[in-house]
Order: C-alpha cells, then sequence, then structure tokens
C-alpha cells in the first residue's frame, strides 16, 4: 500500500509540472498573439492616422 502510495504521489507531481508548464505555453503563445495584433494596430494608426478595426 505504501508504495502504491508513494506512485500515485510520484504521478500527481508530474502532473502537476506537466499542467504548469501547459499553462505558461499557452500564456506565452495567446500574448505573443495579442502583441503581434497590438503592433499593426499601432504601425497601421501611425501611419495612416485612423483606427483601422479590420486588421488582416
Amino acid at each position: 500500500a505504501a508504495a502504491a502510495s508513494e506512485a500515485l504521489e510520484t504521478v500527481e507531481q508530474r502532473l502537476k509540472i506537466n499542467r504548469a508548464a501547459e499553462t505558461l505555453y499557452f500564456g506565452l503563445s495567446m500574448g505573443s498573439v495579442l502583441v503581434l495584433a497590438a503592433i499593426g494596430l499601432a504601425i497601421t494608426f501611425g501611419v495612416m492616422g485612423v483606427i483601422n478595426m479590420a486588421h488582416g
């Protein structure tokens, strides 16, 4: 019973680490997409002087 409990704790610890890495990766991915959109809108506004929300 002790070995099974210890193995279960090891698996749960690895799952926790994987979940944290997945959350970090998702956050960085979403943040980079939003940064690219913001840069595109800033460049468009800087060049044309108009806020263009039909941004491709």
